[in-house]
């Protein structure tokens, strides 16, 4: 498991994370010419898949273009339910904030995912970092760390990404904070919430 700097706080980081334990920044893999690198050690083909999702997001944004056929809106429609969720993973973020893996009904509608955004948003107001992976299945839930660490057969990681419906950021020090939202999974039409 190689570790880098993170650029926000300089403590090592696991390039097999999404955000800095110590800080809760999103984590980024530079490009190094050297070979040993944590680009050329990184084989984590969704934390890949993620980067470059993140980085097409972020040039789609400074280009004024949205990322997906679904269009972006940053609140929740009026009247849309907010769906249940319940916590099947939690841990805490060092620098100030928490992580969580949560459950939704199956197949919620983007409507619904951007209800539970300003949910989360709502519930995350005084916390200075916050992670959330919301899946709509238990069994995917389940396997998130798993396919994380490359240990899942391919069938299981498949369904792992068709059930991975959404996923919220929030870090104080860098300012970000949106929800992307994935409801067909991450292989699916995606659009972002930003807050």
């Amino acid at each position: 498991m190689p570790l880098i700097a993170c650029h926000e706080c300089g403590k090592e980081v696991s390039t097999e994370a999404h955000a800095c334990p110590h800080c809760g920044a999103p984590v980024r893999i530079e490009k190094s010419g050297s070979r040993g690198s944590a680009r050329a050690e990184l084989k984590n083909p969704q934390l890949w898949l993620f980067v470059l999702v993140l980085a097409i997001v972020a040039i789609w944004t400074l280009n004024g273009e949205k990322p997906s056929s679904i269009p972006e809106r940053s609140i929740a429609t009026p009247n849309v339910r907010v769906p249940a969720y319940k916590v099947v993973e939690q841990w805490t973020i060092t620098n100030g904030g928490f992580g969580r893996t949560i459950v939704v009904a199956p197949n919620p509608t983007e409507e619904n995912l951007r209800a539970l955004g300003d949910r989360l948003r709502q519930d995350t107001k005084n916390d200075r970092n916050a992670i959330v992976f919301v899946y709509d299945d238990d069994r995917a839930a389940a396997n998130r760390l798993a396919a994380i660490l490359e240990k899942l057969a391919s069938v299981d990681l498949r369904h792992h990404d068709r059930h991975r419906v959404a996923m919220y950021l929030r870090n104080a020090n860098t300012g970000f904070h949106e929800l992307d939202i994935t409801p067909g999974g991450i292989d699916g039409p995606s659009a972002n919430a930003k807050y």
